[in-house]
């Protein structure tokens, strides 16, 4: 029942690492931290205080994000955590982002021009068609984007703006999740 209580207080970002979370989230904002990027991070704090940052997995830029564990290290001992009475500490694994994005949430690696075909898909298990051949082009941009579509099944355009990023820069945003905690 405990573990179901706080797997709830996890998905509503109650745990006992919120604090932690908050502190790793801070460094990767104002230190020289990738500025893309996912990583894990397993955090331990004993119950005097002092924690121990360790990179546990990035999807790039591994060298970048394991120079942060000296200073995530500092942040999370200067933080209130609450520690399981009775344990040697907690240990709380924590996932960060960073990315760089417009304020409708598309990135500037989504705009361009495409350009996509298919081919004649049948499923597996019975006589569906899942694609038809096509093509398919279009230009994604910052505000507005526009498509046509040509293949057997018809010619289709589309398009449209979204004019939330007019006048706007792409700005760095980093956000972190708490996605396990265990009391050690």
């Amino acid at each position: 029942m405990a573990e179901a209580l706080l797997e709830a207080d996890m998905a509503k970002g109650l745990g006992r690492g919120g604090p932690a979370v908050s502190a790793l989230e801070d460094v990767v904002r104002t230190n020289d931290a990738p500025v893309r990027g996912v990583a894990t991070f397993a955090v331990v704090v004993a119950p005097n205080g002092t924690a121990d940052v360790r990179l546990d997995g990035a999807n790039a830029d591994f060298d970048g994000w394991s120079r942060l564990t000296q200073a995530m290290s500092e942040a999370v001992a200067h933080k209130k955590l609450r520690i399981p009475a009775g344990t040697r500490g907690l240990r709380v694994t924590v996932r960060i982002e960073a990315r760089v994005q417009w304020p409708n949430g598309k990135t500037p690696e989504q705009t361009g021009a495409y350009a996509r075909t298919t081919g004649l898909q049948l499923s597996e298990d019975s006589i569906v068609v899942k694609s038809v051949p096509a093509v398919n082009a279009g230009v994604v941009g910052k505000v507005c984007s526009a498509g046509v579509h040509v293949g057997i099944d018809g010619v289709g355009i589309a398009g449209g703006c979204d004019p939330e990023n007019i006048g706007a820069h792409a700005v760095r945003v980093v956000s972190g999740r708490e996605m396990s905690e265990v009391a050690l």
